[in-house]
This record gives structure tokens, sequence and C-alpha cells, in this order.
């Protein structure tokens, strides 16, 4: 259980660090988007 919850933090972490890091970009303009099909 611990383990678990040790590891989704670790996600969690990474998760933050990658938002941080690409929403200056795509708020700026830095990395486009346009041609993503989703």
């Amino acid at each position: 259980m611990f383990e678990a919850i040790k590891h989704n933090q670790q996600g969690n972490a990474f998760l933050a660090i990658t938002r941080d890091t690409l929403l200056p970009r795509l708020m700026s303009g830095k990395i486009d988007v346009s041609n993503v099909d989703i």
C-alpha cells in the first residue's frame, strides 16, 4: 500500500514538472500544436 502511494507521488511529481515545462511554452506559442490530431 505504501509502495503504491510512493509510486503515485513520484508520478505526480513527474507530471507537475512536465506541466510546468510545457505550459508556458504552449501559452507563448514557442511550441506549435496546431497540426496535432486529437
